[in-house]
């Protein structure tokens, strides 16, 4: 028994050490992967522990593993077989890291999100002090991620997390140094001047307010907008007549008409294959013979539509697009209930990503990436984590004591 537990004491510790990397690798936008395989191995062994000691397969819920079966769904890619493999396996990964960064170290995983934080806050000091051009592209900062809206997405995500446990999870000097990280995570995500992240964050962050500062929300909404006007003023002329034509001229604005007829393909694949889609990773495949199909109506039209496109460039399309109706019904059911628990425990955090996500997705389609999947699948299993710690909470006291140690934790 004390050999099976200095074993998984330290797996534990191999899993919390390789997951602080892995954010510190979200934030350098590089070296994630020998990182998700540790945390997923190690996760797999701590899980395999828990359900072996206390056999509460019965007691946990049913929609804790609807996420399971769309992944299978995604593994097996029906309309085209097997072409996702690779992105079930970064949302199972993302989903299995998640349940057990909650489940062993609930009091603790707020240190991934500041070792996120803070490699962002030193990626920008570093530019500050430099100020090396591959850094930024024609005004937008990127700094080490490889698009300046994956690097306004990823903030925007850190800072929300941060907003949404400010008085539940930090005390002392710890509250100074997360106020100081969110200052340079939100000066990060304006100068990146990724629209699409500032819709998703300007929502997520409407929705904290009225859920957490109700009594302040006219005071917070007169200094955002204080803010908001300070920080257009920083931004390079080029990029302010960008932010200017979002909300001047939208459906006139040059991206948003150039995204027009990428979604005229999503609608099309989907017609072609409305039951079982046709994979995410098939899209650029699919866009490139469509528009050598119909150039000369889509040119005439969309003068500046582009030959070579890798995404749909919408969440609300891109899900039907590559799994059709089967797979977005399942894709619903995984967040659904997920929503429902937390609404009713007031788990502000995962709720806030949805709603980042509704917005964000208007104009992006995310969960083709590494950073994507895991903003939206390791929140959905801190969810279904602590579904399944009620249910280890809810074993008799002869079973409780487990080797694992999870309600030690």
């Amino acid at each position: 028994m004390m050999y099976e537990q200095k074993i998984d004491n330290i797996v534990k510790s191999i899993f919390f050490f390789s997951t602080v990397l892995l954010f510190i690798g979200i934030g350098l936008d590089r070296f994630t992967a020998p990182f998700f395989i540790i945390s997923s191995v190690s996760a797999l062994w701590l899980l395999g522990r828990i359900f072996t000691v206390n056999n509460i397969l019965s007691l946990v819920p049913f929609s804790s593993w609807i996420s399971i079966f769309f992944i299978l769904y995604c593994f097996v890619s029906p309309g085209n077989f097997f072409k996702d493999a690779p992105v079930a396996e970064k949302i199972f990964y993302s989903y299995l890291i998640g349940l057990i960064s909650v489940i062993f170290f609930e009091k603790k995983y707020w240190y991934f999100f500041l070792a996120l934080g803070m490699t962002i806050v030193c990626s920008f000091i570093l530019y500050i002090l430099m100020t090396p051009e591959w850094m930024s592209h024609k005004g937008q900062l990127i700094l080490f991620f490889h698009h300046p809206s994956v690097l306004g997405a990823v903030s925007g995500w850190c800072v929300l997390f941060f907003i949404a446990y400010h008085n539940t999870t930090f005390s002392g000097y710890y509250r100074y140094y997360i106020c100081i990280t969110c200052v340079i995570l939100l000066i990060s995500l304006i100068l990146s001047v990724g629209r699409s992240a500032y819709l998703g964050f300007g929502l997520a962050c409407i929705f904290l307010c009225i859920m957490l500062f109700q009594k302040h929300i006219v005071k917070i909404g007169v200094i955002a907008i204080f803010l908001g006007m300070l920080a257009y003023m920083a931004l390079p002329t080029q990029q302010q007549e960008r932010v200017f034509s979002m909300f001047h001229e939208p459906l006139e604005d040059s991206t948003f008409k150039s995204r027009l007829p990428i979604w005229i393909v999503a609608h099309s694949g989907f017609i072609d294959s409305p039951w079982v889609g046709n994979s995410a990773r098939g899209f650029r495949e699919y866009h490139k013979a469509y528009i050598l199909d119909h150039r000369t109506e889509l040119y005439k039209k969309y003068p500046n539509t582009e030959s070579t496109i890798s995404h749909p460039h919408s969440l609300f399309l891109g899900i039907p697009y590559s799994y059709g109706i089967a797979g977005t019904i399942l894709f619903i059911a995984c967040f659904a209930p997920a929503v429902i628990i937390s609404w009713r425990k007031k788990d502000v955090f995962f709720l806030g990503v949805v709603v980042f996500y509704l917005g964000y997705g208007l104009f992006e389609y995310s969960l083709h990436r590494k950073e994507g999947i895991f903003m939206l699948f390791f929140p959905l299993g801190l969810v279904y984590g602590r579904e399944i710690a009620a249910s280890l909470q809810r074993q008799p006291p002869a079973q409780h004591d487990q080797p694992c140690g999870a309600q030690a934790e």
